[in-house]
């Protein structure tokens, strides 16, 4: 096996290096242990300089703390009479954190009372940094600082593992916390953990501070200091000048590097206890101390006081970063416990594993231990992201009412739903412009009557919009939201303004296509944005907001470009002034996105930090992560396998071939009816009108009525197959029941909405639900010019995919019911325990429910 053995003492940490040495095999007393995890302390530096107070004859291995997987149990049987922490029963296979000499190894041979079981939950890396830091502050605060609620506690190198372990426990025992500290950086981490004050000890007058915050807020004898100091550092005779009368200094250690000469006096006038704590003894000492105080700890644990305490600005991994992250210890830029990740993904087995006779062990059962009992937890533990991190860092109140989260959610709305409903607009009206522009010397200047050239460059849209969708989607995910949002709208903004200068059908025919390049990130980027604020049954709901201005923008975008295609001066025709006007608008507002957008509640600017734990806190339920900035190639590949996406594809395929008559032919096809150009205009504004309510009401009747989603799908492509027939089989002098086709056309807004709530509410996995973000092509292409005025073959295809879209909706309401009742069977209870992990999808997420 590897390791770091020490045949002589080294000053730099960065000259040493992992050696071969012969792998442990199983032992008559103790457990062997494939190490996952470990942790790097000041005290092994001291070892491997030879400046601990204790030495060890050459050679020995480094390391203390670490956690692993039980791999082989002791051979000799147990004495029944012996001790009970003798008596520490566990198995091959068995998750354990502890410590002995040796950890920076890949194997350790440790005794039972050396190892506990890692709590449930918890990582290999969270819990390799537990054994020493955690019972040292608990011991310390408690047996000997003798520590009691509505006390203060000052809490040196605050930020450090085993300052942030007392900060935990003083605070879940009901003190009153002040750390010392230095960065700022290690302030905020002070504060996350739990302390009610930071101070800088890096300011020669920090203990007047104390004493000041002491007076402020104190009473009695408390105004004249705290009453228990825990002291890793070494800083007694300035803790005894900010320490009340009866205090208690508890001192652990010496990590500032000297050992202070106290002067007596201080402890005498104030009537200080000073006492030290060295927590390694105990266990030969006072075994029972040892399990009373990781009963205390278990059920703090259990209890969710204390949460992990790993440094998670940089990583280590592999046993060759032990150095590295020894460097960056003793740098004192680090906070936390400094835990090194030995576990990686598809590490090969030890070769010692590939010899029984070597070993004596089972190498095929090894295997399989080693398989089932390092890979759930890992995964979990590389998988957090920051809005775990934020939440796990949380120290106020964990709950809340359902006032605060209603104002948490009007805030939210008030500042996302603005923004996207206002982009959602002026997209939908860009791409509009053309129906209405066409009726205004667009298509007789370029020559569009020709063939199926109309046809085209309304479907070219589409092209440009399926190619651009996804790298707008992946850009989304790897910077900022918002300035990727703001940059797409710019653009398009220019895309638009550039209309007006073309001059031939196949210079519109690249014009369009740009646009939907451009303008294609919007609709997924949106989907992602509510993903990551909203819940799953408020999901549809505040998408029909943003996609119901489809509809009302179409109310009057006609009364706009009515007035514009009155102007006839300035050398420019009608529709050019239409498309100057969509693309300066469009630019003018990217400005305003760029700097007010909220990408998530992690970054999003305007939030105090308890609005930000409950926006993440409340999202829990939705068992799908929140942003996460890595493409997954794995959840691409999982997404065009799996039946419930392919469904959702088909279904939005066929809804939106309906899109094509509404978005680019609705001027043209009333016009024909026998209706000025002007007079269209505004007979096309009921249409806009009916598709917002529709688009509205059908997310609202999905946000109050549960599992009813694929059903409202069905009943709005019912609206859509109405009309289909009305504009098929109604005589064509019959104006009013024609219109009324053309408005109800404008109902497949409604089954788009709610598809896309169904969509982002049942695909777990980020990159998934951007795998689902696409376009529509068909559509116009089936209304060709040679087919006017009736257009029979493209009212025909609409009508049709209108009813398969209604059976597809059936048919994915059974398969997932079919699944979820499967999970149930199958004793996969719904829970979110994963619910920030942003890795695993819905249908690795066995603990995932699809919403109907």
């Amino acid at each position: 096996m590897k390791a770091f053995e020490i045949s002589e003492f080294i000053s730099d940490p960065l000259a040493l290096q992992p050696i071969e040495i012969p792998t442990p095999g199983p032992s008559t007393t103790h457990y062997l242990v494939r190490i996952h995890a470990c942790a790097v302390n000041f005290f092994d530096m001291l070892q491997i300089r030879g400046q601990y107070q204790e030495q060890r004859p050459f050679p020995w291995t480094a390391g203390t703390e670490f956690a692993g997987v039980i791999i082989a149990t002791p051979t000799e049987k147990k004495n029944e009479s012996a001790s009970p922490a003798d008596q520490t029963l566990f198995c091959v296979g068995d998750r354990v954190f502890g410590s002995c000499r040796g950890a920076y190894a890949t194997h350790i041979l440790a005794a039972g009372h050396n190892l506990i079981r890692i709590p449930q939950g918890w990582s290999f890396v969270s819990a390799a940094g537990l054994y020493v830091s955690l019972p040292t502050a608990y011991a310390a605060l408690v047996t000997r600082g003798q520590m009691h609620a509505g006390e203060w506690v000052l809490v040196h190198a605050g930020a450090g593992a085993a300052g942030l372990s007392a900060i935990q426990i003083a605070k879940a025992l009901g003190a009153t916390v002040v750390a010392t500290s230095g960065s700022g950086r290690k302030h905020e981490i002070c504060r996350a953990y739990g302390a009610d004050y930071v101070v800088d000890y890096r300011r020669e007058d920090w203990p007047q501070e104390v004493l000041a915050l002491c007076a402020q807020h104190r009473v009695g004898d408390g105004k004249a200091g705290v009453d228990v100091v825990f002291d890793p550092v070494g800083l007694i005779e300035q803790s005894l000048k900010c320490t009340a009368w009866n205090g208690r200094v508890v001192v652990v250690g010496f990590a500032g590097g000297q050992i202070e000469k106290v002067k007596m006096n201080r402890v005498l006038l104030k009537n200080v206890s000073l006492v030290g704590l060295h927590w390694g003894p105990y266990e030969l000492n006072e075994p029972h101390t040892v399990s009373r105080v990781w009963d205390d700890l278990h059920r703090l644990i259990a209890g969710e006081r204390i949460r992990g305490i790993v440094f998670s600005d940089r990583e280590f991994r592999g046993l060759e970063s032990i150095p590295r992250a020894l460097k960056e210890l003793e740098s004192r830029a680090t906070w936390g416990k400094v835990v090194v990740d030995l576990a990686q993904s598809g590490e090969a087995k030890p070769s010692h594993l590939s010899d029984k006779k070597t070993t004596g062990l089972d190498t095929e059962h090894i295997d399989h231990v080693l398989d089932a009992a390092a890979t759930p937890h890992d995964m979990t533990n590389k998988s957090k992201n920051d809005a775990q991190l934020l939440v796990d860092t949380y120290t106020g109140a964990k709950d809340w009412s359902p006032s605060e989260e209603a104002r948490i959610r009007h805030k939210i709305d008030r500042k996302l739903l603005t923004m996207l409903c206002c982009t959602y607009s002026l997209q939908y009206y860009d791409k509009a412009v053309l129906g209405q522009a066409a009726i205004f010397g667009l298509q007789d200047d370029l020559d569009l009557s020709i063939g199926n050239r109309y046809s085209m460059v309304a479907s070219i849209f589409y092209l440009g919009f399926i190619c651009g969708a996804y790298p707008a989607s992946l850009l989304a995910q790897k910077y900022s939201i918002r300035w990727v949002a703001a940059g797409i709208v710019a653009v398009w903004g220019v895309c638009m303004t550039l209309t007006a200068t073309v001059s031939s059908y196949r210079a519109l025919y690249a014009q369009r296509f740009f646009l939907g390049m451009t303008e294609a990130g919007v609709s997924p980027i949106f989907m992602l944005l509510v993903g990551s604020w909203y819940t799953k049954s408020e999901q549809a709901y505040r998408m029909g907001i943003w996609y119901s201005c489809t509809g009302f923008i179409s109310m009057f975008s006609p009364l706009i470009n009515y007035g514009l295609g009155h102007i006839t001066g300035g050398g420019l025709r009608p529709w050019q002034y239409m498309y100057l006007f969509a693309g300066g608008v469009t630019i003018l507002w990217s400005v305003p996105l760029a700097l007010y957008l909220p990408s998530d509640p992690v970054s999003a600017p305007g939030f105090g930090e308890r609005e930000r734990y409950i926006a993440l806190a409340r999202l829990r339920q939705n068992n799908a992560g929140v942003r996460d900035p890595v493409f997954r190639m794995a959840q691409a590949k999982e997404a065009l396998m799996d039946v419930r996406f392919l469904l959702i594809c088909a279904m939005a395929f066929c809804i939106n071939i309906t899109n094509g008559p509404v978005s680019s032919f609705a001027p043209i096809i009333i016009q024909s009816f026998g209706f000025s150009r002007f007079n269209s205009l505004l007979l096309g504004m009921p249409a806009g009108f009916w598709g917002g309510i529709v688009e509205l009401l059908a997310p609202l009747a999905a946000y109050k009525i549960s599992q009813c989603r694929t059903i409202l799908i069905v009943l709005t492509q019912v609206g859509v197959v109405i009309a289909c027939l009305l504009l098929l089989f109604l005589p064509w002098t019959s104006q009013v029941g024609l219109l009324i086709g053309v408005y109800l056309l404008s109902t497949f807004g409604g089954s788009y909405a709610v598809l896309m709530g169904l969509q982002l509410a049942n695909t777990g996995g980020y990159t998934k639900r951007v795998v689902t973000s696409s376009g529509n092509f068909v559509g116009p292409m089936t209304f060709a010019s040679s087919t006017r005025p009736r257009y029979r073959p493209g009212f025909i295809v609409t009508l049709v995919t209108a009813i398969i879209a209604a059976i597809l909706s059936i048919v994915y309401r059974l398969v997932a019911q079919a699944e979820n009742k499967r999970r149930d069977n199958d004793g996969f209870e719904e829970s979110l325990e994963q619910a920030y992990d942003a890795d695993l999808t819905d249908r690795t997420n066995r603990e995932f429910r699809y919403v109907l």
